[in-house]
């Protein structure tokens, strides 16, 4: 991600006519194509059904197309977040979640 943000962030032709920055864009533009390919995205997964809604999204039962293993997705409305400006269960749900060992 960090990556991807960056080369997003220098790929503009103002920045691009500075000399190191073109060389870095083109050095590792094979690279961040094979990272944006290798990213999981929503399209990898078919929706089995919906378990849960919240006030900030809601949590769907999923199917990877290719492993056909099952796992819940959570999909939050930033702009609700963003709204109601209360993000610290997130980040704390998230620290739970990626760190638990299930």
């Amino acid at each position: 991600d960090g990556l991807n943000s960056l080369v997003l962030d220098l790929d503009f032709p103002a920045l691009r006519k500075n000399k190191n920055i073109d060389n870095f864009l083109n050095r590792y533009e094979k690279v961040v194509a094979d990272v944006r390919r290798l990213q999981m995205k929503a399209e990898d997964y078919d929706v089995v059904k919906v378990i849960g809604r919240g006030a900030f999204g809601e949590v769907q039962l999923v199917r990877h197309k290719n492993t056909q293993k099952v796992y819940a997705m959570k999909l939050l409305s930033k702009f609700e977040m963003i709204k109601r400006s209360d993000s610290a269960f997130f980040w704390e749900e998230r620290d739970i979640m990626a760190f638990a060992n299930s």
